[in-house]
C-alpha cells in the first residue's frame, strides 16, 4: 500500500513538472512579451535606435528610479500612432521616421527584440469657457 502512495505522489509531481512548459506556450497570444512605457529622449535614424526615459518602480515610491534605455528597431518592427480616449481609441499606421524626441511611447518587447512601437498622442485639453 505504501508503494502505491509513493507511485501516485511521484506521478502527480511528474505531471506538474511536464505541464509547466505547456502553460508558458499558451501565453504567446496577445499579452506575450514585455511592455515598456516612457518618453523618447533621442532617436538615431542611422543606428535605428530609440532612447527612452523609463520610470522603474511604483509611482510615489521613494526608491523608484528613472533611467534611459536604448532600444533597437528593425524592418519587422510595427509602428502605430494611438489617439483618443480609452474605449474610443483610433490607431493609425506609422513609420520609424514619425518617432520624435519628447513623444510618449509604449514598446512591446519579445526577448531583446522590439516588435511594436506605439506613439501615444497627447490628450486634447478642453477649451476654457
Amino acid at each position: 500500500m505504501r508503494i502505491l502512495r509513493i507511485a501516485v505522489a511521484l506521478a502527480a509531481v511528474l505531471a506538474l513538472v511536464l505541464a509547466a512548459p505547456a502553460a508558458d506556450k499558451v501565453k504567446k497570444g496577445k499579452k506575450a512579451g514585455k511592455h515598456v512605457h516612457g518618453v523618447v529622449v533621442a532617436v538615431d535614424r542611422d543606428a535605428r535606435t530609440i532612447t527612452v526615459k523609463v520610470h522603474e518602480g511604483k509611482k510615489g515610491d521613494p526608491k523608484a528610479t528613472t533611467l534611459e534605455r536604448k532600444f533597437t528597431v528593425n524592418d519587422t518592427t510595427v509602428f502605430e500612432t494611438v489617439s483618443g480616449k480609452k474605449g474610443a481609441r483610433e490607431v493609425k499606421a506609422a513609420k520609424f521616421t514619425d518617432v520624435a524626441k519628447g513623444q510618449h511611447v509604449v514598446l512591446k518587447l519579445v526577448g531583446e527584440a522590439t516588435v511594436k512601437v506605439k506613439i501615444v498622442e497627447p490628450k486634447k485639453k478642453a477649451a476654457a469657457p
